[in-house]
C-alpha cells in the first residue's frame, strides 16, 4: 500500500524530495524480500545525496556483491556492465 502513495508522490515531488522518496521506495523493497532492485534504488539515491539515511541503511543491510555474478551480469548484458 505505501509503495502506491509513493509513486504519485515521487512524480510530482521535486528534484530533493523524488530522490528521497526513492531512498524510502529501496528501504520498502528490502522489506519485501527484493534485494536487487532494493540495490538498485539505493544506488539511485547515493548518486543524488551520498547523505541519504534510507538509501545508506539498504546497502549497509545488502551483502556485497559477488565479482563472479558481477561477471555473468557483463556476460548477460552483451559485455556491458549494469544491473
Amino acid at each position: 500500500m505505501a509503495m502506491g502513495i509513493l509513486g504519485p508522490l515521487e512524480a510530482n515531488a521535486p528534484t530533493d524530495a523524488c530522490y528521497r522518496i526513492i531512498g524510502l521506495k529501496a528501504m520498502l523493497n528490502l522489506a519485501m524480500g527484493d534485494g536487487e532492485k532494493a540495490r538498485e534504488l539505493a544506488e539511485q539515491a547515493i548518486g543524488y545525496d551520498a547523505s541519504d539515511r534510507f538509501a545508506s541503511s539498504v546497502l549497509d543491510r545488502l551483502p556485497e556483491t559477488d565479482p563472479a555474478m558481477e561477471a555473468a551480469n557483463v556476460w548477460e548484458n552483451g559485455g556491458h556492465l549494469g544491473r
